[in-house]
């Protein structure tokens, strides 16, 4: 008479692994090998297979990087780039500033990357005075003691007194920014008319 299988019901996963030939989830080997006799209520431990062993991925330096550019490597490896923005007064305005993590850490599927993207320097600006009327030596020493730093003038011709300052690029109580030209428009004075 043929003998009997016995069921073992008493099964323990004694660790996980990778594997390049055995899909995930599925045993990989088993303790006692499978055929072989056993009494009944022998435990049987597997070994179960997590997949391929995923590439490791490294960070590079992003450094400099548009930030564009930066968002679609990191989304080629997979990876969630998120962005906030510093202001830098060397790097240009929409580059990467740095990353968190660091350059040349190992990355995980789907990690979040930070991206600190360069929002440019950081801008002074003053409120623009009103200087209609104003002579044109006064009116720049005005805009100086204010933080501008480029005060220039155009004549035209006008009825009111010579130099004096008849047109202003910005209206008054209008945040500038101080490194901005300032170009003001002064008289040339009236007209002389020639004698009969």
């Amino acid at each position: 008479m043929a003998k009997q299988r016995k069921r073992i019901s008493d099964i323990t996963i004694g660790d996980y692994k990778h594997s390049e030939t055995v899909a995930k989830d599925k045993v990989i080997s088993q303790t006692p090998a499978y055929g072989a006799e056993v009494v009944q209520g022998t435990k049987v431990t597997v070994i179960v297979s997590l997949g391929q062993e995923p590439e490791v991925k490294i960070l590079d330096n992003l450094t400099l990087m548009p930030l564009e550019e930066a968002k679609a490597y990191l989304e080629r490896l997979d990876m969630n780039p998120l962005v906030k923005y510093e202001f830098h007064d060397t790097i240009g305005k929409g580059s990467v500033i740095r990353t968190d993590p660091a350059p040349n850490t190992e990355l995980k599927d789907g990690q979040t990357v930070w991206l600190v993207c360069s929002s440019g320097p950081v801008i002074e600006t003053a409120e623009f005075p009103s200087l209609i009327g104003l002579n044109y030596s006064t009116a720049k020493s005005q805009l100086e003691s204010l933080g501008f730093k480029n005060v220039t003038y155009v004549k035209k011709e006008s009825d009111e007194d010579k130099d004096d300052v008849i047109a202003q690029p910005y209206a008054k109580g209008t945040p500038v920014d101080v490194t901005e030209e300032i170009k003001l428009t002064i008289s040339k004075g009236p007209k002389e008319t020639e004698p009969p």
